[in-house]
């Protein structure tokens, strides 16, 4: 996202962050798990919750609740951290 857009609010920058994550899993992530392909992906909701919720001081329910409509519940199998 731009940094012309630092007086973004919270709740917009959330809601942006979770209709991308959106189109990504519509066009990217489930046609190639639908092909049986593996994906990796280097951010996904759990990003969200760190940084909207925590960051942004939004509400952790609310955060989780958008971005689980935004990917239909999808889940990845496995979740890395780098510290």
């Amino acid at each position: 996202m731009s940094n012309d857009n630092s007086e973004m609010s919270a709740r917009t920058e959330a809601l942006l962050y979770s209709a991308s994550r959106a189109q990504h899993v519509d066009k990217l992530i489930l046609p190639n798990l639908q092909k049986g392909k593996l994906v990796i992906s280097d951010r996904y909701v759990i990003s969200s919750l760190a940084y909207q919720s925590f960051g942004r001081d939004l509400s952790y329910d609310k955060v989780k609740e958008i971005n689980d409509f935004a990917t239909d519940n999808l889940s990845p199998d496995y979740t890395f951290f780098s510290i």
